[in-house]
């Protein structure tokens, strides 16, 4: 089994009109992250804090598909984490998606439970693992997801 450790997981953030860097300490991140910010402006700022790297790419155009392809564009970690800049992550989340990557050296990606509040506490939630096929994917949500760069850049999705 390959170290924990060696996977790079990088969250990829879809956010609107953020205009600092309070949004990495709102989400309590503890990996580097890409920010994909519809806002106004078109620019990239990129600042480490605490040994992680961060970088916000600012673009005017709209669409939470949009703004999740520009954060894959510029992905360069190994696991990549989807997430909505609403949630807030737990400590320690980087061991538990190294630790899933590393048990499950075949998945290209893993869904994972998060707890939710509000509108989507229906969310379908698993109590062990299994495999997960195409036509039911899309019923946990892109925020749960966690996919090897190496597989999406391979398969060309976005």
């Amino acid at each position: 089994m390959a170290d924990t450790a060696s996977l790079n997981v990088q969250v990829l953030v879809a956010a609107m009109h953020q205009s600092d860097e309070s949004l990495i300490q709102k989400m309590h991140l503890q990996t580097d992250a890409i920010v994909a910010n519809q806002c106004d402006r078109c620019s990239n700022e990129t600042f480490t804090a605490h040994g992680r790297k961060y970088r916000y790419l600012n673009r005017p155009d709209r669409g939470v598909g949009l703004n999740r392809n520009e954060a894959l564009l510029h992905a360069d970690g190994d696991v990549l984490t989807f997430a909505d800049e609403d949630m807030v992550f737990e400590d320690g989340y980087e061991a538990v998606i190294q630790k899933a990557f590393t048990e499950l050296p075949q998945a290209d990606a893993i869904i994972f439970n998060i707890e939710t509040l509000g509108q989507d506490m229906g969310r379908r939630m698993n109590a062990k693992s299994k495999r997960v096929r195409f036509y039911n994917a899309l019923n946990y949500g892109a925020a749960r997801l966690s996919v090897r760069r190496t597989s999406v850049k391979r398969e060309n999705i976005l």
